[in-house]
Parts: C-alpha cells; sequence; structure tokens
C-alpha cells in the first residue's frame, strides 16, 4: 500500500512543475501583473497585521474591521446614519473606540478638555483636520497652528465678536429681540386662528434667522410675511450634506486637490446665490451714515465693553465671516427650540408637559412680564423649564456631530491614555449624550435627570455624568454664542408656554425616529396644532 505521505508530496511537486513550467511560457505582461498581484496582496496582508497587532492605535477597543479600513465610518458618514452606528460601538466597547485605522472617538468627559481645550502642545486646543479646514472655511474658522495667535485670522475674529456677546450686551438689545419673538407668536396666533396645522419647525427656524439677520446684518429677512428667502433657509441641510459628502471623500488622498478644484470651480455658482442676500445685507449696513443700535455696531465701534478702543476686525474680514455667523446661529438655535417642542408635546410626555406648563404659568403673572431679568436665573426660578431645555439638548444635540481634531505630533494624553501623533480623534456631542455609561436610561427623555439632587433627581440619574454635555464645546474653538443663545431660547420658550397650548398632529408623534444627521439635523417639518391658551 502507498504511502500517502509519498502521494501528498508527489502531486505538490507536480504542482509546482506546472506553475514553473507556466511562468517559463507566459508572456512578460502576465509576469509582470502576477508579479504585481502577489506584491500588492503581501503589502496588504502586512498592512493588515500591522494596524491589527502593532500600531500605536491597536490597543483601543473596536471591531477589526475598522482596524484594517476606514470604509465602514466612511459609509456611515455618508449615509447620514454614523450616530447610530457610533452609539452602538462605544456601548458596546466604552469610553473610546478605533473607528478607523487612524481614528478614534471617545465619550469620555474627559476628553473635552484634553482634545478641545488649550495645552502646551496646542494652545488652540487640538487643530481641526486641514483636509476639512480647507474645503470649508479656511483660517477664517479654524485656528493655523503655524501662525502665532496674533496673527490667526480665527483669534481677531473671536477678540472682536466675544465681548459683543455678553450677557450685558446682550440685554442692551432686549427691545430688538423681543420684537422678533412677537413677531414669531403672532404668525402662531394666525395659524391658531385659521385652525391649521403648522409647521414648527419652519416657525422656529424663520425666528431666528430674522432675529440673527437683523442683530449682525443690519435688517430683518422678514420670513413670517415675505417668501423670497424661505429656499435660502431650507438650503441649509443641501448644504450640510454636500460638506459631509466631501469630508468623505476627501479622506481619500488622491482626490484632495481634485475636490478643492471641483469646489472652487462647480461650487461657486451655488456658494454664491448663498452668500449674496448675506454680503447685500452686509454691505448695505456698514454703508449707513448713522449707526445703529445692534450687534454688528458693537463689533464695528470695538467698545462693547465700554473701553473707548477701536474696533480690532478689519471690515473684509467681518464681511467674510458674516455666513458662517448665519449658519451657526440659524441652525443651532432653531434645533434646540423644534426639539424642545417635540419631546414635551408629544403624547408620551403628558405629565412632564403638566409640570412644566404649571411652573412657566405660575411663574408670571401676565405675558409682559417674561423679561430678561425674570429668566436670567431660571436655573433657581424656573428649575424644571431648565431641566427640560438641557434634557432637550442632550436628546437632540443642536451640534449632533463633531469637528475632527488631529493630536499633535508629540501624542497627548486623552481621558487618561496616551495617543500617538496625527492621530484623527472626534468627540461627538450626540454619540457622548446618548451612551450608557454616560447617562441612565439615555435613550429616555428625563428631564428631572438635571433638578439638584435631594430635590427631585432620580435615584437612578444620580450617577449621571452630565459634565460631559457641552453644546457649545470648549476651550478656545468653542461657540462665542452661547450667552445670547441661551437668552433668546428662554425667552422665547417661556413666551411660547405662556401663551400657546400646543398638539403635535399624529404623523409628528415619532419625528425624531429614523432622522439623518449630516454634521447637522436632517429635520422633516414637526406639524402641529397651536391654540392660544385661554387664563380663568
Amino acid at each position: 500500500m502507498a504511502n500517502p505521505t509519498n502521494i501528498t508530496m508527489n502531486q505538490l511537486n507536480m504542482n509546482w512543475e506546472r506553475i514553473a513550467s507556466a511562468w517559463q511560457t507566459a508572456s512578460p505582461a502576465s509576469r509582470s501583473i502576477a508579479t504585481l498581484s502577489t506584491l500588492s496582496f503581501t503589502a496588504l496582508l502586512i498592512s493588515i497585521i500591522y494596524e491589527l497587532y502593532f500600531s500605536p492605535l491597536s490597543k483601543f477597543p473596536g471591531p477589526k474591521i475598522c482596524a484594517i479600513s476606514r470604509i465602514p465610518h466612511l459609509i456611515a458618514t455618508a449615509s447620514g446614519r454614523q450616530l447610530p452606528w457610533l452609539i452602538n460601538l462605544h456601548d458596546k466597547y466604552g469610553g473610546v473606540v478605533r473607528i478607523a485605522p487612524d481614528a478614534l472617538t471617545f465619550t469620555d468627559e474627559r476628553a473635552w478638555a484634553d482634545i478641545c481645550g488649550a495645552s502646551k502642545a496646542a494652545k488652540d486646543g487640538m487643530a481641526k483636520d486641514p483636509r476639512l479646514a480647507a474645503l470649508v472655511g479656511g483660517d477664517l474658522v479654524n485656528p493655523d497652528p503655524a501662525k502665532p495667535r496674533s496673527q490667526q485670522t480665527h483669534s481677531i475674529m473671536r477678540k472682536a465678536m466675544v465681548p459683543a456677546l455678553k450677557r450685558e450686551n446682550v440685554k442692551k438689545l432686549e427691545g430688538m429681540i423681543n420684537g422678533h419673538i412677537e413677531e414669531y407668536l403672532s404668525a402662531l396666533q394666525k395659524a391658531s386662528e385659521r385652525k391649521e396645522a403648522v409647521d414648527m419647525r419652519d416657525m422656529n427656524s424663520f425666528l431666528i434667522c430674522d432675529l440673527i439677520a437683523d442683530l449682525f446684518l443690519g435688517e430683518s429677512l422678514h420670513l413670517f410675511t415675505d417668501p423670497e428667502f424661505i429656499p435660502w433657509v431650507h438650503s441649509f441641510d443641501r448644504f450640510a450634506r454636500g460638506v459631509t459628502i466631501l469630508a468623505v471623500l476627501n479622506r481619500f488622498p488622491f482626490l484632495h486637490k481634485f475636490l478643492l478644484f471641483a469646489v472652487h470651480r462647480w461650487g461657486s455658482g451655488e456658494r454664491d446665490s448663498f452668500m449674496a442676500p448675506i454680503f447685500a445685507r452686509f454691505d448695505r449696513r456698514v454703508a449707513l451714515t448713522s449707526a445703529r443700535h445692534d450687534m454688528l455696531q458693537m463689533v464695528l465701534d470695538g467698545d462693547a465693553e465700554g473701553t473707548g478702543r477701536q474696533g480690532t476686525m478689519p471690515l473684509d474680514l467681518l464681511r467674510e465671516f458674516a455666513p458662517f455667523l448665519m449658519l451657526g446661529g440659524c441652525e443651532a438655535m432653531p434645533t434646540v427650540l423644534t426639539g424642545f417642542v417635540y419631546f414635551v408635546f408629544r403624547k408620551k410626555s403628558a405629565d412632564i408637559r403638566k409640570k412644566l406648563l404649571e411652573e412657566v404659568r405660575g411663574a408670571f403673572s401676565s405675558d409682559s412680564d417674561i423679561t430678561m431679568d425674570k429668566i436670567s436665573e431660571s436655573q433657581k426660578d424656573l428649575p424644571y423649564l431648565e431641566a427640560c431645555l438641557q434634557e432637550s439638548i442632550r436628546c437632540y444635540s443642536p451640534a449632533a456631530t463633531g469637528t475632527d481634531r488631529v493630536v499633535p505630533p508629540s501624542g497627548a494624553q486623552i481621558a487618561g491614555r496616551f495617543v500617538s501623533g496625527n492621530t484623527v480623534v472626534m468627540m461627538l456631542h450626540q454619540v457622548t449624550y446618548s451612551v450608557d455609561h454616560n447617562f441612565s436610561r439615555a435613550a429616555e427623555y428625563v428631564p428631572e435627570r438635571w433638578l439638584p439632587e435631594g430635590k427631585g433627581r432620580p435615584q437612578d440619574c444620580v450617577d449621571d455624568v452630565r459634565g460631559s454635555v457641552h453644546p457649545f464645546s470648549v476651550g478656545p474653538q468653542s461657540c462665542f454664542g452661547q450667552e445670547l443663545s441661551f437668552y433668546v431660547l428662554r425667552l422665547a420658550l417661556c413666551k411660547l408656554l405662556y401663551r400657546f397650548d400646543i398638539e403635535l398632529t399624529p404623523e409628528s408623534e415619532n419625528w425624531v425616529d429614523g432622522q439623518l444627521t449630516f454634521g447637522t439635523r436632517s429635520k422633516p417639518p414637526l406639524m402641529a396644532y397651536v391654540k392660544k391658551h385661554q387664563y380663568s
């Protein structure tokens, strides 16, 4: 009987002989293709082994497919489903997850300061990913770490803008802000009289866009009475989708220069049509021969703090920044307002709604009693309103995702772990606010979690990591409009809740389910019936 080992060896020898014979008779082109294929496969195999076992990021948890390829993350981002994908990963793997060969996402609250805060290696926080910064905003909205702070366009802009947005200056414009809120409430009243459902998404957007334009561009868009700029407001979502797709494609190095060319060559028309009404209003505003009492005047004067100093921001830079100011203000605040209306007025929130309305309607003797001074201490005087506002931000963050940052070449400690240089790191708002290790019942709307301990906070929410919620980010690149935003939100909500009863239409009861996210929320209409509340 033949030895099986000998048979196997004979078969192998015959196979090798056939391979050698085929190689000798193959054409030079076929040999080149075979050689390149073999080398490519070998290089790919070595790369996979390196990323899985020897890369500096191999010690971080995450799906193995993400360790060797960025494709899963890019697919989730481009499809608008990045948030549920990342929430599931963080619930499974914890406070840090490797989502690409060179990228980590964090949900540990310590990472906010480590990534976005100032440090010796990154005086303005870790730099934003230059691949995206080159496509959107450049150094106007992204600090250039290669320049001293005094020469950075971004720093010059912040230095000029921040004083104008201090609380005492916001208070000076209470009359203008109240005027726009009254116009908003009047539009809702007209819808109530017609007994027709109104789109609260649009109503909230019109309020804020009119207000921001009036404060910073010198004239309102008049969205409640003139439909001319409604398509312009609706274009925000299309803009966000476009930027997201560009950011995904820009991850492929060979596309970078082409994308820059394409944006400037073929995207200029739509960009110009978006910016034209902003620039037109800005130019008319700065051409005024008499001063106008608004935010822009404070910036132009450079005297928001009463110091007597002259303006510090060149007019051409201020003009260039105006579209980004409109985009930021006109997206964040309407998102919070609309999320608040949805969570409070859906049927399952009946108990929450009853408690909130009793608090707000019992706090004021009349509509005219709702002023900045009365609501400035809302955490003390209107604790449940404040709790509902904070929980609405947690459940429906205006900055749903975040900005990619790059670790300095020397590396850095993030949330207690060393991360090697040039790693892309992310702290995504909605993901951080939605994971089980930060919040009990994270998927539920629980305003009571924000009440003081011993004054209504549920026992299972005592250990919630409330410090992980930073809707305006932290550090030198954080949003500087926080005080203006919270003042407008509290004032508008108090007046809305005091004056109207609201009922969502049946199709809006599950409004938030299945929404896509492209940097910002892709919000469908939120339809509701409004009815003026009758006081006995």
